[in-house]
């Protein structure tokens, strides 16, 4: 992974903070980033499950972005709605961060 500085250092910003979240979840949409964190910072080693992981968070991350935008900008008596998908999808990013997406894998059934 390319680092532009030495160190790993806490960020913010004065963009109001659900832009800011959705700014930030937008990187995960990049398999190749999302892989070099699974190896870099999360301590995966095993080639097929990056690949696997970082197909499923990029997916997650793609999803959560769009439902984001969407109650954002939908009707407030509604809204709640796509929001809460998306934090399901956020939700389900740090599961697969935390090397439980085959835990994920086994509640496929969730709400049915």
């Amino acid at each position: 992974m390319i680092l532009r500085y030495d160190s790993t250092k806490i960020v913010t910003t004065r963009l109001d903070p659900l832009s800011d979240i959705s700014s930030w979840f937008a990187w995960l949409r990049s398999k190749g980033f999302v892989g070099d964190l699974l190896k870099e910072i999360h301590g995966f080693s095993d080639r097929n499950k990056i690949n696997k992981a970082s197909k499923a968070i990029s997916s997650h991350a793609e999803n959560a972005i769009n439902l984001l935008g969407q109650g954002f900008s939908g009707s407030t008596d509604v809204s709640f709605l796509p929001i809460y998908y998306a934090l399901l999808n956020i939700a389900k990013i740090y599961i697969i961060l935390k090397d439980k997406q085959s835990e994920l894998e086994q509640q496929r059934l969730h709400g049915a």
